[in-house]
């Protein structure tokens, strides 16, 4: 899936929960125009994430919160591997394509992000929300996907 370009509605408001984990404070929609229609994510306040995946030694080339563009790019990628949504691998690929139209990363730190993640994922991701980590159930509700066809 090719990523064409992003709208999103508001800014990514977060706040501290504990460690690197945070919590949205306000609702955000972004849609995804892509090659194959449109994708739309609402992430509802109260949604639970840690920002970008991978160890705090990444934290020198790839910024853990970074900029506003930065912090909506992992909470779309963390939102959009959940079950219901996207697959894990389209998630992460989502987030390379992002990386680089929004953010304006390179091909090669875009890639670098990408094989971080998708490493991570392969930990934690489930195909349903029986199979979710318990720690994550809580967001169980606090995303909505839709996707409209070309």
């Amino acid at each position: 899936m090719k990523l064409l370009w992003v709208n999103q509605s508001h800014r990514v408001e977060i706040a501290p929960v504990r460690g690197r984990l945070v919590e949205l404070v306000s609702r955000v929609d972004k849609t995804f125009v892509c090659d194959d229609g449109a994708h739309k994510l609402t992430i509802l306040p109260g949604f639970l994430y840690n920002q970008r995946s991978g160890p705090p030694e990444l934290d020198r080339i790839i910024p853990y919160s970074g900029t506003q563009e930065e912090a909506s790019v992992w909470l779309s990628h963390d939102a959009g591997g959940y079950p219901d949504t996207w697959s894990a691998e389209c998630a992460n690929q989502m987030l390379r394509q992002e990386l680089i139209l929004i953010c304006g990363y390179s091909e090669s730190l875009a890639n670098a992000a990408y094989k971080v993640c998708s490493a991570t994922s392969k930990f934690w991701k489930s195909d349903s929300w029986e199979e979710t980590d318990k720690q994550w159930l809580c967001n169980k509700g606090k995303i909505i996907y839709t996707w409209s066809p070309k």
